[in-house]
C-alpha cells in the first residue's frame, strides 16, 4: 500500500512539474491553439487547474471538468470563424467555460508577437467583480488565472485612474456598457484609458441577451445640451391639460385640443375656424372665411399653418374696411396672448419635430403603473449622490433594475411629473455606439449561453454576426415534468388555482412527497399581489419564513450559498431567472425537486427556458407549469386552444421585432458612418484650436458646440437613415457643409448656441484684451428674441461694463442689471407655478414605501439659486430694500465693553455736559435692558433721522436708467384703473424727502384708486348696511386671529403684559359668521373683512382663534403687540344687513364711456359706438354709462373677440357695485360673500410694489454718497449707536459705491456660497443645471484699499523681521546663544515675520496681532520653514496660468481667509445633507455628537480638498520633467533595465512618501489631541453644543494653517526632486544597451511610468487622508463627543456614511 502511494506521490509530481513546464513554455513562447497537441495539453493543464483550485476541503469527490465544458472550451478556441456561439444547458458550469476560453486566448501571441488581450463581457457588475477579484473559496475565479500566471481586472470603477490601471491586465471582466464607455472616452476624446490595448478577443457571457435583446441598444457618452432644461415648460403644460383632461375622453380628441393649446402658445397659431371669432356670419360664408385666410398668408401675417409671422405688419391689414378693425383687434390679441411656455428659438425645430410624440407619451404616462413598468426608489447601487426616490425602469426581461436608462421622447420626464421625482434633462444621441457595432470591432467573438433562442433568432444571427452555432448537450440526462398548462378567464380564479398549486407541492397529502416552488410573476405588483393572496388563503399553514420575495437586484437572494429545503414558496419576477443558481438540499432531491410555476407568458421562448431551466438542473429531478390569466366575461377557463393560440401570437410577434432589429441595424450602420466622419473631424477642429493657443475653456466651449449641432442634426436626420446607402455615400463627400459645421479658423463665432455663447464671452471677459470681444458676443444675445431666457447674458454685461469705463457705462450697468433682476424674478414665479401646477395634476396612486418630493425640492433649490443671483444684483446697484426693521435687527449685537481710556474720556465729558449725561444713562438702560446697541424706539427715530438726511431715499427712477419709464407708468396706471396723470403725482410725491410709508400715504391723499376695500366697507359702515355683531365680544368689528400656540406664548416683559387666555376667545356658541350666521328673521348675516375662511369650524379646523383686537391690546400692553404683531391674521367682523345694502347707492367711479373700451384694445370710432349700442340694447348699462340694475353677460355676434374685453373693462369699473350685488345673493350662496376679494386690500402697496418691481422706483436705499453718510452720522452721540448705523447702511449700499476710486472686479463660483444656505438638500443636480447654463459665477468686488493700521502693522512686523535676523546674525558671529536658539526665534522667525508683512500686503489682506502672535510662537517652536514657504509659493506661481506674484500668494493662502468665514454657518447648512441619511438609518438620538462629527467631516473634507487639489497640480506640473528624464534614461539603459530600476526607484519614491505622510499625520493628531485636552469631558458628562462648538474652533486654526496644509506639499515636492535626482546619478549605463529594441514598448514605457507616478502617489495621498479623517474622528469621540463609547454602532454607521 505504502509503494502504491510512493508511485502516487511521484506521479504527482512529475505531473506538477511537467504542468509547471508547460505553463512557462505557454508564457514565454505563446500558446499555439492551432496545434492539437497544444490544444490536448491545455485542457488536461486546465482541467488539473480545476481540480486543485475548485476542490475544497472536505469535499467527498474532486471537482473536475465535465465533458460537455471540455468539449465546449475546445470547440470555441478551435473555430475559424470570427463569432462563435455555443448553447450549453442552464447549471452546466458556464463560469468555467468562459474562464477556461479567456486563459487560453490570453496565453496565446497576436500578430504583433504579444500576448493577447480578452475581454470578458458579463451580464452586470456584480459577476464581474466577483469571477475577477473573488477567490473560489468566496464564490470568484481569481485562483484559476494566478494558477496560470495570467493577469485578471475589472472595470466597474468609476475612477478613471483604476480603469487605466485595470486594462494592464491581460483579461479585464465588465459588463457591455463599461467597456463601451472606456472605448469611446478613448476613440472620441483621447483619454487614453485603455492603453495600448488591443481588440483581440470578446468572450460573452449570456450571448444570446447580448446580441439579440440588447443587440440594437446603444450607449450615449453623456452630452448636455444647453436649453434642454428650458423644455420643461412645454412637459408642465402638456401634463397639466392632459391630467385635467376628463377622464375616458376621446384620445384624438383631447391629443389635437392639447396640441392646439401647445401651437397658440408658442406661435400664435391659431386655425381657419378661428376665424369666426373676428365675425361671426363667416361661419356661414365659407369662401369670405377662405379668402380672408388666403390674404392673411399671402401678405405674411401668418404662414399656412396659421402661426402668427409678423406682428408689427397686423396694424396695416387690408382686407375689407368693415372687418379690417375686428382682425386687427383680434390678432393684436393674439400677439399679446398670456405665454407659459419658454422655448428657445434653436430649439423650435426640434419641438416641432417631436410634439406628437411627447403627446402621445404624456398619455401612455398616465397608463403606465408603477411597480409594473417602473419603481419608484432610490439609485441603490451608490452611483448617485441624489438620494431623493427616482423612477427606475424595470427590465421585463430580466427584472433588473436599469438605473442609468431613462426612456426617450420625453416619457421618462412625464412619469417623473407624475410621480413627482426631480426632472431630468431630455438626452439626445451625441457619442455612442450600439453593442452590435462595438462587438463586431472585435477580432474574434466567443460567446455562451443557456438560449441562443428559435430557429429565427439563430437565422438572424448567423446573418448579421457571420457566427457559427454550437448546440452542446447536457452532461446529464433531463428529468423534467412538464404538467398541463392552464388559461383563466379571471384573476379571482387565476389567484385561486396559484394557491392550490403551491399547496399541493408544500403540503400535499403525502408530506413525505413535499416540496418547494418558485412562482415567477410579470411584476413587482403581482409579486406583491400574489403574496398577499397567499399569506391569506393558507394562513398558519404556510411559515413566515418560508415564503420569500425577490423582486430587486440590491435584495440578496435568500438561498444564495446556501441549500433549498423543503416546504419553501420564492415569489419573483425574471429576476429569479437568467443567472441564478438555486441548490436544492438532498431531501428536496428526493421528494422530486423544485417546481417551477410561470404565471405569465415570455416574451420570446428563451426567457422561458431560463424560468423553467431554474429546475432539473445537474441531473436533479424538477417539474413545471403554466397558470395564465386572460380576462374573459364569461366561464371560469380557457381551452387548450387558447394556449396554442397565444404562443402562436408570441411567435408572430417575435418575428415582427427580428424584423425590425433588422431594420434598426441598417439605421445605426449609417449612424456609425457619420459619427466616423465627426470623430474625423472633431479631432482635426480641437488640434487646429490647440495650433491657435486658444485657452483650455475657450476649446471645450467651441468642441461642445459642435456636439450640440451634430446632436441636434442627427436628431432631425433619424427618419431618413433609413434611406438607401447610396445617398449616405454621397452625403459623407459633403459631410461638414451638409451638416453646418463651422471651418476650423473659428473667426465667427455667430453660429453657436446662446447659452455656448454666454460661457465664450464670459471666460473672454476674464482677460482684460479680449473685453471688446466679450462685450460684442454678449450684446448679441442681449439683442436676440430670446433676451429674456438667458439673464446669465445681462449679468455677465454687467461684469464687462463695470470692468471698462465705470462713469460712463453707469447708466447702462444698472440698467442691465435692473432687466437681469427682472427676469430672474419672472423664472422664480415660473419655477413656482411649477410646482403648483405639477401638485395639483398628480395622480391618485398608492402611495410608495418612500415619500417622494424630489420635485418640490428642487424647485425649492433653484429659486434658492435665484434669489441668490438677485441678491447679487441687488447688492451691485444698492437696489435692496432697507427699513427701521433691519436697523433693529442689526442693532441687537450686545454692546461692546469700553475700555479705560475710553470710560475716562466718557466720564470726563460727562463732568461737562449733564444734560447730556442723563440721555446717555437713560438710552444706556435702554440697550441694557434689551441686550442691544440700538432699542426699538430709538431705531425708529434714527431711521427717520437718516431718511431727513438723505442717506436713506425713496427716489423715482431717471430715464437714464429706465429709458421706457414713462410708458412703463402708463401701462401700470393701466392696470390699477388709475385715470389722473400717475407720473406726475409721482414726480411730485418723490419730489420730497419721505419715507416708504409716507409716500404711500401721500398717494393716498390724491385718491388715486377711488374704490378700494377700505373705501367700500368704509361707506357701508356709513350706511348702516354693516354692523358690529351684538352680542358678541368684538363690538368695535376689529378682530386678531392666532395660532393657539400663541396662548402660551409667555411675554417677553411681564410689566404690564399677560398671556392670552382661551377663556376669553370669541366662541364658536357665541359668534358665526357666513351662511351658518344667517338671521332669517332680520335678513342679514356676519362677514368678514378678509374673508379667508368661511366659517368658524374652517377656522378650528387649522388650529386657529379668534380674539377681539381690543382684549389683545390690553392683555398684551401696546409694546408687546407691536412686538409679536407678525404672527398675528389682523381682521374685522361686521353683520351685514341685506336689507339695508339694497338702499345703498355707491358712488365710487364715473359712469362707463366710449374711451373706456380703448383698454380693451377697441380703437376704430364706429366699433365702439356699435358696443355701445349693443351694451345698451341688452341692458346691460343705461344710455348714461351706469351699469343696469338687470345687468348680465355680454354677447356680440358680430365679432365675439369682443366679448371677453368688454366684460373685464365693465367690471373693472364697475367693481363695488358687482360686490354689492354678489353679496345680496349670499343668503342662497355664501360663496358671494368672497366677491369682496375683487377689491384690492392694499391697493397704494401693491401699485407701488409693482413700480418697484418695473425699476421705475426704488424703495427705500442707502445713498452712494459714502462721504454724507460719514458727515450726517455725525450727529449720533453714542459712539456704538454710529458705529452700528454706519455699518448698516455701508452694508446695504451698492457695493461699488465706495470703491469708485480703487478696487478688484472678478468672478467667483457660486457653489460654496450657494452650499451656505440653509435647506439646500441634495442641490448638485441644480448646480450642474446652472454649470449648463453658465451661470454659476458671481461677481465679486474687492476693495483695493487698506486701512493704514493694517499697512503700518505689516510694516511694523516687516522691521521686526529684519530686525530680528540682523541681531540672530551678530548673535551668532558673537557666539553669544545657541545656534538652534537663534535659528528658532530669531533667524527662522525673523523670516516668517517678513514673510508675514509681505503676504499681508499683496494680498489685501487685515494684520491682527493675533495672527502675527500665532505665526512668531509656531516659529520659536520650531514648527514654521519660511524658507520652504516661499519656495512652494514661488512652486505654486509657476503652476498658476497667468504669471502673477499676488495671484500665486492668494493661491496659497486663500483658501484658508475663506473656510474662516462663516463656519458656523457653513456647517448649519452643510449638516442638512446628511439629514436624510441620518433618517435612514434611525439616528434618532445623540444628536449633538452627531452635528459634532458631521461638522469636523467637512472641516477635514475642505482641508482633504485642498492637499488633493494642490498635490495633483504639483505632480501634474512635473510631468514633463518626469518625462524628459524617463525618456532619457531608458534611451541610454534600454527597456529592461529601465523597467526594473525605476520601478525601484518608484517603489521608493511611494514609500518614502508614506513614511513621511504618517508623520505629518502624527503630527497632527498630536496638536489636536493638546488643543482637545483644553475640553475634554469625562465619560459621565455628555456633549454640550457648547463644548462642540468650542470644539471645532479649536480644530479650524488646524487644519486652515497654512504651514500645516503646506508641510504635505513639500513632502511631495521633496520626494519628486530625489526621485529625479536617482535618474540623473545613474546617466551612464553599465552595459552596452541591446541593439534589438522593441520600438512600441520603448514609446510607451514612459507614458505608462508617469500613469503609474500619478496614480499611485494620488492612491497613496487619498489614503494618507482617509487615515487622517478616520484618526481625528477617533481621537475627537475619544476626547469629546464620547460616541464610539456611547454608540459604537452610531460611530460605525456615520463613518461609512462620511
Amino acid at each position: 500500500m505504502s509503494d502504491q502511494m510512493k508511485e502516487s506521490d511521484e506521479h504527482e509530481s512529475k505531473q506538477q512539474e511537467r504542468i509547471k513546464k508547460l505553463i512557462k513554455q505557454w508564457q514565454t513562447n505563446g500558446l499555439e491553439l492551432n496545434d492539437n497537441k497544444s490544444m490536448v495539453d491545455f485542457v488536461f493543464v486546465y482541467d488539473y487547474a480545476v481540480q486543485k483550485t475548485c476542490t475544497k476541503d472536505g469535499d467527498k469527490q474532486i471537482f473536475r471538468l465535465r465533458d460537455t465544458q471540455r468539449i465546449t472550451i475546445m470547440t470555441l478556441l478551435t473555430s475559424d470563424y470570427k463569432n462563435t456561439l455555443t448553447q450549453v444547458s442552464t447549471g452546466e458550469g458556464k463560469s468555467l467555460i468562459v474562464t477556461g476560453v479567456a486563459i487560453a486566448f490570453a496565453l496565446c501571441r497576436n500578430e504583433d508577437k504579444k500576448n493577447k488581450k480578452i475581454d470578458v463581457i458579463t451580464s452586470n457588475d456584480v459577476l464581474a467583480r466577483r469571477d475577477s477579484t473573488l477567490s473560489v473559496a468566496d464564490g470568484g475565479l481569481r485562483n484559476l488565472y494566478e494558477y496560470f500566471n495570467v493577469s485578471v481586472a475589472n472595470n466597474c470603477s468609476q475612477w478613471v485612474d483604476e480603469r487605466t490601471q485595470a486594462y494592464n491586465a491581460a483579461v479585464v471582466y465588465g459588463q457591455l456598457a463599461n467597456f463601451q464607455r472606456d472605448y469611446l472616452l478613448d476613440k472620441f476624446y483621447g483619454h487614453s484609458i485603455r492603453g495600448d490595448r488591443t481588440m483581440d478577443l470578446v468572450v460573452i457571457d449570456e450571448v444570446d441577451c447580448m446580441l439579440l435583446d440588447r443587440g440594437n441598444n446603444t450607449l450615449y457618452l453623456s452630452h448636455d445640451i444647453p436649453g434642454m432644461e428650458m423644455l420643461e415648460s412645454l412637459y408642465v403644460f402638456i401634463w397639466e391639460k392632459i391630467r385635467s383632461s376628463s377622464i375616458g375622453s376621446d384620445k384624438f380628441n383631447m391629443k389635437e385640443s392639447v396640441k392646439s393649446a401647445v401651437l397658440y402658445d408658442l406661435y400664435g397659431a391659431i386655425s381657419k375656424d378661428d376665424l369666426e371669432s373676428i365675425h361671426n356670419p363667416l361661419k356661414d360664408q365659407p369662401s369670405e372665411k377662405n379668402a380672408l385666410w388666403d390674404h392673411l398668408i399671402e401678405t405674411k401675417v401668418i404662414d399656412p399653418q396659421g402661426r402668427l409671422l409678423m406682428e408689427d405688419k397686423i396694424e396695416t391689414i387690408n382686407f375689407k374696411p368693415q372687418l379690417d378693425p375686428k382682425i386687427i383687434f383680434y390678432l393684436l390679441n393674439v400677439s399679446k396672448r398670456e405665454r407659459n411656455i419658454r422655448i428657445p428659438e434653436h430649439l423650435m425645430s426640434f419641438v416641432d419635430r417631436h410634439l406628437d410624440n411627447w403627446l402621445d407619451n404624456a398619455m401612455q404616462a398616465l397608463e403606465l403603473k408603477r411597480d409594473e413598468d417602473y419603481v419608484v426608489d432610490q439609485d441603490r447601487t451608490d452611483t448617485s449622490p441624489d438620494l431623493h426616490p427616482q423612477v427606475i425602469i424595470i427590465d421585463q426581461d430580466t427584472g433588473m433594475d436599469q438605473i442609468s436608462s431613462q426612456w426617450d421622447g420625453a416619457l421618462h420626464q412625464f412619469i417623473q411629473l407624475k410621480e413627482g421625482c426631480k426632472l431630468t434633462s431630455q438626452n439626445l444621441k451625441s457619442i455612442f455606439i450600439s453593442n452590435a457595432t462595438y462587438i463586431q470591432a472585435y477580432k474574434k467573438a466567443a460567446g455562451v449561453s443557456g438560449t441562443l433562442g428559435s430557429e429565427t433568432e439563430r437565422q438572424f444571427m448567423h446573418t448579421k454576426y457571420k457566427s457559427l452555432q454550437f448546440v452542446i448537450p447536457t452532461a446529464f440526462q433531463k428529468c423534467f415534468y412538464l404538467k398541463p398548462t392552464q388559461v383563466f378567464k379571471s384573476k379571482d380564479h387565476w389567484l385561486h388555482a396559484i394557491v392550490k398549486e403551491t399547496q399541493q407541492i408544500i403540503q400535499p397529502e403525502d408530506q413525505a412527497k413535499a416540496r418547494s416552488l418558485v412562482i415567477f410573476c410579470q411584476s413587482i405588483k403581482d409579486v406583491n399581489v400574489i403574496r398577499r393572496y397567499l399569506k391569506n388563503a393558507l394562513g398558519s399553514k404556510l411559515n413566515d419564513n418560508h415564503i420569500h420575495c425577490y423582486t430587486r437586484d440590491y435584495e440578496k437572494f435568500a438561498f444564495e450559498g446556501k441549500s433549498l429545503e423543503i416546504g419553501h414558496v420564492i415569489v419573483a419576477t425574471n429576476l429569479a431567472g437568467r443567472g441564478t443558481d438555486i441548490k436544492i438540499s438532498e431531501e428536496l432531491r428526493e421528494n422530486g425537486g423544485l417546481h417551477i410555476c410561470l404565471t405569465f407568458l415570455p416574451k420570446n421562448e428563451r426567457i422561458e427556458e431560463q424560468a423553467m431551466g431554474r429546475s432539473a438542473r445537474n441531473g436533479a429531478p424538477g417539474s413545471g407549469t403554466f397558470l395564465l390569466y386572460e380576462e374573459s366575461p364569461t366561464g371560469n377557463k380557457w381551452d387548450a386552444g387558447k394556449w396554442l393560440s397565444m404562443k402562436e401570437e408570441r411567435q408572430w410577434r417575435e418575428k415582427q421585432r427580428i424584423s425590425r432589429l433588422q431594420e434598426d441595424f441598417r439605421t445605426m450602420e449609417h449612424e456609425q458612418n457619420f459619427f466616423d466622419e465627426l470623430s474625423i473631424y472633431y479631432t482635426e477642429l480641437k488640434q487646429e484650436l490647440k495650433n491657435q493657443k486658444r485657452e483650455d475653456q475657450a476649446i471645450k466651449t467651441i468642441c461642445d458646440s459642435v456636439l450640440d449641432i451634430w446632436a441636434l442634426w442627427l436628431d432631425q436626420t433619424e427618419d431618413h437613415l433609413k434611406l438607401t446607402y447610396s445617398y449616405h455615400h454621397d452625403f459623407l463627400k459633403h459631410f461638414r457643409t451638409g451638416l453646418g459645421l463651422p471651418d476650423n479658423n473659428m473667426t465667427d463665432n455667430s453660429w453657436m448656441t446662446p447659452v455656448r455663447s454666454v460661457t465664450l464671452a464670459k471666460h473672454l471677459a476674464l482677460q482684460k484684451s479680449s473685453l471688446s470681444e466679450a462685450c460684442e458676443i454678449l450684446k448679441r444675445v442681449i439683442d436676440s428674441r430670446d433676451s429674456d431666457l438667458y439673464p446669465a447674458a445681462h449679468y455677465y454685461f454687467a461684469f464687462v461694463l463695470i470692468q471698462e469705463d465705470f462713469k460712463e457705462n453707469r447708466p447702462k450697468f444698472i440698467q442691465i442689471l435692473q432687466n437681469c433682476e427682472t427676469i430672474l424674478s419672472n423664472d422664480i414665479d415660473m419655477h413656482l407655478s411649477f410646482y403648483r401646477k405639477v401638485a395639483l395634476a398628480t395622480a391618485d396612486q398608492t402611495p410608495s414605501f418612500c415619500v417622494v418630493d424630489a420635485y418640490k425640492q428642487q424647485k425649492d433649490n433653484i429659486v434658492k439659486i435665484l434669489e441668490y443671483f438677485i441678491g447679487s444684483a441687488r447688492a451691485l446697484i444698492g437696489s435692496h430694500y432697507c427699513s427701521a426693521s433691519n436697523l433693529k435687527e442689526a442693532g441687537k449685537e450686545e454692546k461692546k465693553e469700553k475700555t479705560f481710556l475710553k470710560k475716562a474720556e466718557i466720564f470726563l465729558q460727562n463732568i461737562r455736559l449733564e444734560f447730556v449725561r442723563f440721555q446717555k444713562e437713560r438710552k444706556s438702560k435702554c440697550k441694557s435692558e434689551q441686550k442691544r446697541i440700538i432699542c426699538p424706539e430709538q431705531a425708529d427715530k434714527l431711521f427717520e433721522l437718516l431718511v431727513e438726511k438723505k442717506c436713506i431715499t425713496c427716489r423715482l427712477n431717471d430715464t437714464d436708467t429706465i429709458p421706457n419709464r414713462d410708458a412703463i407708468i402708463q401701462q401700470v396706471a393701466n392696470e390699477h384703473g388709475i385715470k389722473k396723470d400717475l407720473k406726475d403725482n409721482l414726480e411730485s410725491v418723490f419730489g420730497q424727502n419721505f419715507t416708504e410709508k409716507q409716500v404711500e400715504k401721500n398717494l393716498k391723499k390724491e385718491n388715486l384708486i377711488p374704490c378700494t376695500r377700505k373705501a367700500f366697507w368704509e361707506e357701508l359702515r356709513k350706511e348702516g348696511a354693516l354692523q358690529a355683531v351684538k352680542g358678541g365680544l368684538c363690538s368695535q368689528m376689529n378682530c386678531v386671529i392666532v395660532l393657539d400656540s400663541e396662548c402660551d406664548v409667555e411675554p417677553s416683559s411681564k410689566l404690564n403684559s399677560k398671556k392670552l387666555s382661551r377663556e376669553n376667545r370669541i366662541k364658536i356658541e357665541d359668534f358665526q359668521f357666513g351662511l351658518d350666521s344667517f338671521d332669517h328673521k332680520n335678513n342679514c348675516l356676519n362677514v368678514l373683512y378678509n374673508p379667508i375662511y368661511d366659517n368658524m369650524k374652517d377656522l378650528l379646523k387649522q388650529n386657529k382663534i379668534m380674539f377681539s383686537k381690543r382684549y389683545v391690546i390690553e392683555r398684551l400692553g401696546k409694546e408687546e403687540y407691536r412686538r409679536r404683531k407678525e404672527n398675528f391674521e389682523l381682521n374685522q367682523i361686521a353683520q351685514l344687513n341685506l336689507n339695508k345694502l339694497e338702499t345703498v347707492t355707491l358712488k365710487f367711479c364715473d359712469p362707463l364711456e366710449k374711451d373706456d373700451f380703448t383698454q380693451a384694445n377697441i380703437i376704430s370710432n364706429s366699433e365702439r359706438d356699435c358696443v355701445w349700442k349693443a351694451l345698451i340694447d341688452q341692458q346691460i348699462i343705461d344710455s348714461n354709462g351706469e351699469l343696469s340694475s338687470n345687468y348680465q353677460k355680454f354677447s356680440y355676434p358680430e365679432c365675439p373677440a369682443y366679448e371677453q374685453p368688454v366684460m373685464r373693462v365693465i367690471a373693472r369699473i364697475f367693481v363695488a357695485e358687482i360686490v354689492k350685488r354678489q353679496w345680496l345673493r349670499a343668503a342662497k350662496d355664501p360663496k358671494c360673500l368672497k366677491a369682496i376679494n375683487l377689491l384690492p386690500l392694499k391697493p397704494y402697496r401693491d401699485l407701488l410694489g409693482d413700480l418697484m418691481a418695473a425699476h421705475v422706483i426704488s424703495g427705500a436705499r442707502v445713498t452712494e454718497d459714502a462721504t454724507l453718510i460719514e458727515k450726517e452720522t455725525k450727529e449720533i452721540e453714542d459712539e456704538d449707536e454710529r458705529e452700528c448705523v454706519r455699518r448698516f447702511l455701508k452694508s446695504r449700499q451698492a457695493i461699488y459705491a465706495p470703491r469708485m476710486k480703487k478696487y478688484e472686479i472678478f468672478l467667483d463660483l457660486i457653489e460654496m456660497d450657494i452650499r451656505k444656505i440653509p435647506n439646500t438638500v441634495n442641490i448638485s443636480t441644480e448646480l450642474h443645471t446652472f454649470d449648463l447654463a453658465a451661470f454659476n459665477h458671481v461677481i465679486d468686488i474687492k476693495d483695493g484699499e487698506r486701512s493704514w493700521k493694517s499697512y503700518l502693522g505689516a510694516t511694523f512686523a516687516g522691521v521686526v523681521g529684519v530686525a530680528s535676523i540682523g541681531v540672530g546674525i551678530f548673535l551668532l558671529q558673537g557666539k553669544m546663544l545657541s545656534f538652534g536658539f537663534n535659528k528658532n526665534v530669531l533667524l527662522m522667525g525673523g523670516a516668517s515675520d517678513i514673510l508675514y508683512a509681505i503676504t499681508t500686503i499683496l494680498t489685501h489682506s487685515k494684520f491682527t496681532w493675533a495672527d502675527y502672535t500665532r505665526q512668531r510662537l509656531r516659529s520659536v517652536m520650531g514648527k514654521t520653514e519660511p524658507i520652504e514657504m516661499i519656495k512652494t509659493i514661488y512652486k505654486l506661481y509657476d503652476l498658476s496660468e497667468n504669471a502673477d506674484f499676488r495671484k500665486a500668494i492668494n493661491l496659497a493662502i486663500g483658501l484658508e481667509r475663506w473656510t474662516r468665514q462663516n463656519r458656523d454657518q457653513i456647517n448649519k447648512g452643510r449638516a442638512t445633507l446628511l439629514g436624510r441619511g441620518v433618517e435612514k438609518i434611525v439616528l434618532v438620538n445623540h444628536q449633538t455628537e452627531l452635528h459634532f462629527h458631521i461638522q469636523l467631516h467637512y472641516l477635514l473634507q475642505d482641508f482633504g480638498s485642498f492637499i488633493l487639489g494642490k498635490t495633483k497640480k504639483l505632480v501634474t506640473k512635473n510631468l514633463t520633467e518626469i518625462q524628459k528624464a524617463l525618456t532619457q534614461f531608458n534611451e541610454l539603459h534600454g527597456t529592461k533595465t529601465s523597467q526594473h530600476f525605476i520601478r525601484g526607484k518608484l517603489n521608493k519614491l511611494i514609500s518614502q512618501w508614506a513614511t513621511e505622510g504618517q508623520k505629518w499625520v502624527c503630527e497632527i493628531i498630536d496638536e489636536t489631541t493638546l488643543k482637545l485636552n483644553e475640553i475634554a469631558g469625562t465619560g459621565g458628562i455628555p456633549l454640550t453644543q457648547e463644548m462642540a462648538n468650542k470644539g471645532i474652533r479649536l480644530m479650524e486654526p488646524i487644519f486652515n494653517d497654512y504651514e500645516v496644509r503646506m508641510k504635505l506639499i513639500r513632502i511631495t515636492v521633496t520626494c519628486i526632486r530625489e526621485f529625479l535626482l536617482g535618474l540623473e546619478n545613474h546617466a551612464n549605463p553599465e552595459d552596452p544597451i541591446a541593439k534589438n529594441i522593441d520600438v512600441e514598448e520603448f514609446k510607451r514605457f514612459p507614458k505608462k511610468m508617469m500613469a503609474d507616478i500619478d496614480s499611485e502617489l494620488g492612491r497613496q495621498v487619498e489614503k494618507i487622508l482617509n487615515i487622517l479623517r478616520q484618526q481625528i474622528h477617533q481621537v475627537t469621540s475619544d476626547q469629546i463627543s464620547r460616541l464610539a463609547n456611547v454608540n459604537s454602532e452610531m460611530f460605525t454607521t456615520l463613518s461609512h456614511l462620511m
